[in-house]
């Protein structure tokens, strides 16, 4: 114990396993007393924070997106979502070498083949 001016300073030394049980304690009783998360999400923006996808990515899967409307709102349920992708969802595809898969500049408007070892009529 220690005396500075009026004031009577005290040192407690509490083992951490106390510190622990007791910091435990509080998360528990905090976690009792929180109030659910609402199981909606509202708009696309908040669908893909929940994802961790960018905003494109959710228009752009919507009609394969579990998803309600509510007039122009898009509205989405946790749960759902989170079915989705554990159904198998694999994200996005890869990119694709665009180079090489373009005709090239010599090949600009010459007859497809729409079927192996055929020429297309022109």
């Amino acid at each position: 114990m220690t005396t500075v001016g009026e004031q009577l300073l005290f040192e407690l030394q509490v083992p951490p396993a106390l510190v622990d049980a007791v910091a435990d304690e509080v998360l528990r009783r905090l976690e009792e007393r929180a109030p659910t998360a609402s199981p909606w999400l509202c708009g696309a923006k908040q669908a893909a924070g929940y994802l961790g996808w960018p905003v494109e990515r959710v228009y752009k899967r919507i009609r394969r997106l579990p998803h309600y409307r509510d007039g122009n709102l898009l509205m989405f349920r946790r749960d759902e979502l989170d079915a989705f992708i554990e159904q198998g969802y694999e994200g996005p595809r890869r990119a694709v070498d665009l180079g090489a898969s373009r005709r090239s500049r010599a090949d600009v408007g010459a007859p497809v083949s729409l079927q192996p070892g055929k020429a297309a009529h022109g």
